[in-house]
Parts: C-alpha cells; sequence; structure tokens
C-alpha cells in the first residue's frame, strides 16, 4: 500500500502509475507550491525551517548564463534559444498566480465581474480534460508547449465576459489561441 507524499493518504488507487508520489495533481501542485515558499507549508503555528538554498551558478562575461557555453563574441545572456526558454521557465514555474492575475486585471479594464479562482480549480471541475478539442491536458509541460494547459473564456473577456468559474473553461494553449475571441458551441 502506497501513501502519498503530501497529504498521506494511504488508499492510492491501484490505476496509477507505479511509481507516482502523489494521489492526485492538486496534491502534487500543493506539494511544489510548498517546496518553493516553506513558510506557507504548514498552518500557522508550525515552526518550518527554512532550507539553505545553493545559488544558481554564475557563468563569466561572454558565456550562456544558463549552460556555460562560450557565446562567441556576441552580446547576448543565452547561447540559443532553447537555454533563453529554460531560464524563463525556471523563472515563472506553473503555480497559476501570475497566470490568475493576469486574467484578473483583464476583466478588470472591462468592467466585468471578476470571481476568485485557481487555474487548478477548473482543471479538476474539467476532469483534465481540453473542452474545446476534448484531448487530455498535460500538467507536466512548461509555457510555450503547444498543449500547455489554459484557461479559455467561454464568453471571451474581449466582448464583454465576465472572469468566473460559470465563464471558464481548461484548454490547450493551441486550442485557445485557435479559439480566439469566437464563441463555439
Amino acid at each position: 500500500m502506497r501513501t502519498c507524499k503530501h497529504c498521506g493518504e494511504r488508499n492510492m488507487p491501484d490505476s496509477m502509475n507505479a511509481h507516482a508520489k502523489f494521489c492526485s495533481v492538486r496534491c502534487r501542485v500543493a506539494s511544489h507550491r510548498s517546496a518553493r515558499n516553506p513558510i506557507r507549508s504548514g498552518t500557522p503555528w508550525t515552526i518550518v525551517s527554512i532550507p539553505s538554498k545553493q545559488p544558481p551558478p554564475t557563468f563569466p562575461d561572454g558565456y550562456c548564463s544558463q549552460c556555460g557555453k562560450e557565446l562567441l563574441g556576441r552580446k547576448r545572456k543565452y547561447c540559443d534559444r532553447s537555454c533563453a526558454n529554460r531560464a524563463y521557465n525556471a523563472q515563472r514555474r506553473f503555480d497559476g498566480r501570475a497566470r490568475d492575475l493576469k486574467y484578473r486585471r483583464r476583466a478588470l479594464l472591462r468592467d466585468a465581474r471578476v470571481e476568485a479562482f485557481e487555474a487548478i480549480e477548473i482543471f479538476e471541475r474539467d476532469g483534465y480534460l481540453c473542452r474545446i478539442c476534448d484531448e487530455p491536458l498535460n500538467m507536466l509541460v512548461d509555457f510555450p508547449h503547444p498543449l500547455y494547459p489554459t484557461i479559455d473564456h467561454i464568453f471571451p473577456l474581449a466582448l464583454g465576459g465576465e472572469h468566473s468559474r460559470a465563464n471558464a473553461q481548461s484548454a490547450h494553449l493551441t486550442c485557445n489561441v485557435r479559439k480566439g475571441t469566437r464563441l463555439i458551441y
């Protein structure tokens, strides 16, 4: 019998991968959040020690700041696009907060009703399926991967829609971009 690393649930489903560490995506995301911000991980009266972080390796000028390759006279920070993407994704890992703030700001600019919710709530409600193409969402990919999970507004914010759970659905990045501001039923 296996136990979830985050919530401690002992009866993890047998249908899961034999090497799974968490009982659900919610537990996996919550565990990663608490690893990044250990002070918020416990209850308010729990004392949590802050682990010492090793500073990222620094490379001298003229070398890629991500992988350390020589830049050969170019005045750039990264050797190629993949290193730039890797650095960008490491800087803004998926935890949903930046994305949620972006949607809230867009709705407020249009004087639309704004409801506070997290993207993971919509993904769970929709069963981790893209509601445009009905294919499963891949929660392990980083932006700008085509299958990156996004929140799509059924009635678009640009047309006066509201930012609420009732008006939100899960979608792949490509499906969401392809849909744009059209109404699809």
